[in-house]
């Protein structure tokens, strides 16, 4: 049998989102291997043979939240979901980092299953003093844990050249998406294609989120510079929240180089928006929207 795993995060539902529902089916599937123990934030619902402890009122109580884990069995491996914002007001919990300290000096097994890991830098004085406390948390994070699943490849290759004992404790580990998957018609690439005029080799680089500039869009713009530098002309889409007084200067793009962005139902999911851009950077082709 598999060593006990005692699973930590402050979100599970009913509260909604996907670190809610990723905590739910990872604490089932882990459930299947050996004994599992989740310890959350109360009110949360219960997961078949799971042992869900909805004890942790305040994530910043670490002496709460430690006789909580001194009630788990001693050999279990702690499992941290984390993502900043789950922990504290701004993703700030200096406490929680220091109760992970505590447990890497007691001998205790730590994994880190990193989502996100920073805001990213502004000059907004308030979010640059939660930029830098989530980088000096990602920091501690990675002296103590014994290893640090992370969400994206980018930031294990930053990391792993910034602090390069600690690079073999990374591993790629995306979070999975919790939107059912539908079938289409074999043809649908070619036929959405051509419904915008697009060549059927047309490649497509897609985002799927909020778009601003916390989630790392400049990332898939980069991507999209770097085609067109190559000579090639992908087509940049992006499927999310509409921004409230059109695409965010800080996109690096402005509204004026979008060719459409109209309100539309993505698989019977919520209702969202879908924005186009164009192949050219300079002044974008008609298209009839996504």
């Amino acid at each position: 049998m598999s060593r006990p795993v005692v699973l930590l995060s402050a979100l599970l539902p009913p509260l909604r989102g996907g670190l809610a529902d990723h905590t739910r089916r990872l604490a089932a599937e882990l459930a299947a291997r050996g004994p599992v123990t989740v310890l959350t934030s109360p009110g949360a619902d219960p997961i078949p043979s799971v042992d869900v402890r909805p004890v942790v009122g305040d994530w910043r109580d670490t002496d709460s939240l430690r006789r909580a884990i001194d009630a788990c069995p001693r050999d279990a491996v702690l499992l941290w979901q984390y993502v900043p914002h789950m922990y504290g007001r701004g993703g700030v919990n200096r406490r929680l980092m220091g109760l992970m300290e505590r447990l890497h000096d007691d001998g205790r097994r730590q994994i880190v299953l990193a989502h996100e890991i920073w805001a990213g830098w502004t000059w907004r004085p308030h979010w640059l003093w939660y930029s830098l406390n989530h980088l000096w948390q990602w920091r501690r994070i990675l002296r103590v844990a014994d290893f640090v699943p992370t969400s994206t490849e980018r930031w294990i290759q930053e990391w792993s050249r910034r602090r390069p004992s600690a690079a073999p404790k990374f591993l790629l580990a995306p979070s999975p998406s919790n939107i059912p998957v539908v079938p289409v018609p074999a043809d649908h690439r070619e036929r959405w294609r051509a419904a915008h005029g697009w060549a059927p080799d047309t490649r497509v680089l897609a985002f799927f989120g909020t778009l601003n500039v916390f989630k790392q869009f400049g990332w898939v713009l980069d991507a999209w510079k770097s085609a067109h530098a190559r000579g090639e002309r992908p087509v940049l889409c992006l499927a999310g929240d509409a921004p409230p007084s059109g695409i965010p200067a800080s996109c690096g793009l402005g509204s004026s180089r979008w060719d459409s962005c109209r309100p539309t139902r993505l698989r019977g999911c919520c209702r969202r928006w879908i924005c186009c851009c164009c192949r050219s950077r300079t002044v974008p082709p008609s298209v009839a929207g996504a």
